[in-house]
């Protein structure tokens, strides 16, 4: 997507009215099961909404699930500037192939500001974290590759590319700013090896993955279809 097609985008959600009246409440960042609060939440957007998000960003709707993801607001309805922490602030909606929508705490960012996992684009001899940025993808299954004992998927471009469009934090601050995000752009980085996992103890840190709590995980797999489905995956700015 162009940038002035992601402007477009985020004006779809930063301008939609939320469902949800509730105060916040505390994510469970250390991964360790909980009680689903999810399903006392009112919903944040109808299907109506997440449907219009994935259509403006070319996807058909064919029946399949689909999956919306909100980055800068949380399941509770409070919206927040992005920044690197452990926390599940941010929303993934699964349109499942029955007509519902089920709506659950995720982390679209990541949770470290270095890693000797990323690649160090500025030579200041630290790994510079990067994060995709919103816009289409698409997920495949990864057979047999678990992390914390549950089914991954492989996040890649709709072309099937593995190198993502993406924003490096070169100062480590944990904030994507202006001047990042521009010489990202500039440079043209790319994010690689992005998965949807679930995230905490017993998985690799998050520095780039879209992940969810040890609870959320298995609901969202089978919201999409279970460990084998292809998932068309759209990203959107709700700040």
């Amino acid at each position: 997507m162009n940038r002035a097609a992601l402007a477009s985008f985020a004006a779809i959600v930063a301008l939609a009215p939320l469902g949800c009246s509730g105060p916040p409440t505390t994510s469970n960042a250390d991964g360790n099961e909980q009680d689903d609060t999810e399903a006392h939440l009112a919903p944040l957007h109808d299907r109506a909404f997440y449907e219009a998000l994935a259509t403006h960003a070319g996807v058909t709707l064919h029946g399949q699930a689909i999956v919306v993801g909100l980055r800068g607001i949380s399941r509770e309805g409070v919206r927040h500037e992005v920044h690197t922490q452990k926390t599940f602030d941010d929303v993934l909606a699964v349109l499942k192939a029955d007509g519902t929508v089920v709506e659950l705490r995720a982390s679209t960012h990541p949770w470290f500001t270095t890693s000797t996992a990323a690649p160090d684009v500025n030579a200041d001899g630290q790994g510079d974290v990067g994060m995709i940025k919103p816009g289409r993808y698409h997920a495949v299954p990864r057979p047999g590759r678990l992390l914390a004992g549950q089914p991954t998927f492989h996040i890649l471009t709709t072309q099937g590319a593995d190198k993502l469009p993406g924003w490096r934090d070169t100062n480590h601050d944990g904030v994507y700013d202006d001047a990042e995000r521009a010489a990202s752009d500039a440079h043209g980085d790319m994010i690689t090896a992005v998965l949807f996992h679930e995230g905490g103890p017993a998985a690799p840190a998050p520095i780039g993955c879209q992940v969810l709590d040890a609870v959320a995980i298995k609901t969202f797999i089978a919201s999409v279809g279970g460990s084998g489905a292809e998932i068309d995956y759209v990203l959107a700015d709700a700040f």
